[in-house]
């Protein structure tokens, strides 16, 4: 702005007026101050959080004629930093003008949480009656509130080895360990050759501080693999944080696919001989059959074998 210009006015005494100071909270974000000359609208997030970077915007209007060598400044408390210009310069607020300003801020690395105050000053001079200018001088402090970020961790639940041709369960949970995050969307990326069975996106409005969210999906492997290979399944998460601001974040699990050993232990303790696979956890009957089945096959077997050496021995 070619009018504005940074003004040494914090080293100006600040003289509050017998004239009328008043002020007025508009919105949550909105805050109106002035006395009897000028008025300041000052608009401002009532939230943000740590390594943040915020806006806060005025607008000065001229209520009377003859106020020159107007000064707007701001001081930040310790958690914000000003970037760029912290006052500006207006050699002349006519009557019925407005000029628009904006301070752009940042919350400092060693900020605390809680709520800081940011003090506004405003410093002019208004021609008199007689025609004398006097200084006159009013201020007002807004208050914003800093908040830490949502900060999302990941788990998963997966089997050791997923074998060619079968579906494997997957348990996903994410806990937000931060603050509160908003719009919450989840999304399952997996390997190319993987395919997801079921939802591989999720939405949840709000995930609270310390609270968790999981969810359950199949993973459906290829029917042929001809060596092991460690494949990368990813969740990624998108949120908003309590000022509004977009995060997002990706955490990557590695995944053994791999070929079907001759003995294996597979689901519900079952067990994979070769292609074959025998469930010991079953029902009664299952159980029985199961077990009856074993005891012929190893009776058939021995008999095979002793058959076998007779032969050798006629020999």
């Amino acid at each position: 702005m070619g009018n504005a210009r940074k003004n040494l006015v914090l080293s100006l005494p600040i003289v509050i007026l017998s004239l009328f100071i008043g002020c007025t909270s508009v919105l949550a974000s909105q805050t109106q101050f002035w006395d009897a000359n000028i008025q300041v609208d000052v608009t401002h997030p009532s939230t943000v959080t740590k390594e943040g970077k915020f806006i806060v915007s005025t607008v000065l209007r001229g209520k009377t004629a003859d106020n020159v060598n107007v000064t707007l400044s701001l001081t930040p408390p310790a958690a914000f930093k000003v970037i760029g210009d912290d006052s500006f310069y207006i050699p002349e607020l006519r009557q019925d003008s407005t000029l628009g300003f904006t301070f752009e801020l940042e919350t400092t690395t060693d900020a605390t949480e809680g709520v800081h105050t940011i003090n506004f000053f405003v410093s002019y001079e208004h021609k008199e009656l007689l025609g004398d200018y006097t200084k006159q001088s009013f201020s007002k402090a807004i208050e914003i509130q800093l908040k830490p970020l949502p900060e999302i961790v990941y788990s998963i639940q997966a089997p050791d080895s997923l074998f060619g041709g079968d579906k494997f369960p997957v348990k996903v949970k994410l806990e937000n360990v931060g603050h509160d995050a908003y719009d919450v969307k989840v999304n399952i990326i997996p390997p190319s050759d993987l395919t997801i069975i079921g939802q591989n996106v999720h939405t949840l409005s709000q995930l609270e501080a310390d609270d968790n969210f999981a969810f359950e999906f199949d993973l459906e492997v290829p029917e042929t693999i001809d060596k092991p290979e460690n494949k990368l399944l990813q969740v990624k998460a998108s949120y908003l944080d309590a000022a509004n601001d977009y995060h997002e974040s990706t955490e990557t699990f590695p995944l053994l696919v791999r070929p079907r050993g001759f003995l294996e232990i597979g689901p519900a303790g079952g067990v994979w001989i070769g292609p074959a696979f025998i469930s010991l956890i079953v029902g009664v009957g299952s159980i029985a059959s199961t077990t009856i089945g074993i005891i012929m096959f190893a009776y058939h077997l021995k008999q095979k074998r002793k058959a076998q050496h007779k032969t050798k021995r006629k020999k």
